[in-house]
């Protein structure tokens, strides 16, 4: 994910300049670089090209001084986990050699194992693909507690769904979301059914027979004068959630408990924000 890589990026993008300046060797002139195979990877434009003329770099004499060999260890560290963390893993053994290098060779010959590695990360970056999700959607993407950390403690058996659910809105898949919600909704309409003490099947039954079967059964519930206080509390959450469940049938767009063939965007977030207050006055009842 983009969102989470981004800084890896700008480090892989920047750490030739931070190593120049760390020996002291200045940058090479700017040159045009290839294009990238894969979207969402311009930030290494930073790097100078591989093909860049080794005769842009100045020849230097120069041995690193211990403080320079540590601090040039220290970044190549930053620069493996920068590595690993976008699953680069063909580059340690470059990485590996410059530390060895660092103790014996001169700054001119490190410079050029330097560049040795930029060029491995930018073919590596090259084969790779990234999903890019939009701000506003990162709060949807593999997120667990999505529908809050009550309904994971008190509904566990709907997290893989609502995580998946939430993660297939962030990547504009708005059916797929539906799909897991309905997963989602198949095990809290039974669990609602069973706090009423009444049978649900939500795969063969429509919508109106669920909502029937539910209002129904709040009817009966002892709530009027003759009501204790919590038999009062307990019907009115009952009859909260019951309503919450008549607004995700009327944005479930279908009479079954089955997603229609497709969903857009304004769809899916109707049906996740309506499946989200449902499952958490279910979890209030459980």
């Amino acid at each position: 994910m983009i969102q989470n890589y981004a800084w890896q990026f700008f480090l892989l993008g920047q750490f030739v300049e931070d190593t120049r300046r760390e020996l002291g060797i200045p940058n090479p002139p700017a040159i045009a670089p290839e294009p990238l195979v894969s979207p969402g990877i311009s930030a290494l434009a930073a790097l100078s090209s591989p093909t860049t003329p080794r005769h842009s770099t100045p020849i230097l004499v120069e041995w690193l001084s211990e403080a320079e060999k540590k601090d040039t260890k220290k970044l190549l560290d930053i620069i493996a986990g920068s590595c690993r963390a976008v699953s680069i893993i063909n580059v340690q053994g470059e990485i590996d050699r410059i530390k060895d290098v660092v103790e014996y060779q001169k700054k001119a010959a490190i410079i050029i194992h330097f560049d040795h590695l930029k060029a491995r990360i930018s073919e590596e970056l090259q084969r790779s693909s990234f999903v890019h999700v939009m701000s506003d959607r990162a709060q949807y993407y593999k997120k667990p507690e999505l529908f809050g950390a009550n309904v994971g403690k008190k509904l566990p058996k709907t997290i893989e769904d609502i995580t998946n659910g939430g993660t297939c809105f962030a990547l504009a898949q708005y059916t797929a979301c539906v799909f897991h919600l309905m997963r989602v909704m198949e095990h809290c309409v039974q669990r609602f059914g069973k706090k009423l003490k009444i049978q649900i099947d939500p795969l063969n039954s429509s919508w109106y027979e669920i909502t029937q079967r539910v209002h129904d059964a709040i009817k009966l519930l002892p709530g009027g004068r003759a009501a204790t206080q919590a038999q009062k509390n307990r019907k009115q959450r009952l009859a909260m959630a019951a309503t919450r469940l008549d607004h995700v049938r009327l944005v479930w767009r279908n009479d079954v408990m089955h997603p229609k063939a497709t969903y857009d965007e304004a769809e899916a977030r109707e049906v996740l924000d309506g499946v989200k207050a449902f499952v958490n006055s279910v979890a209030d009842l459980v």
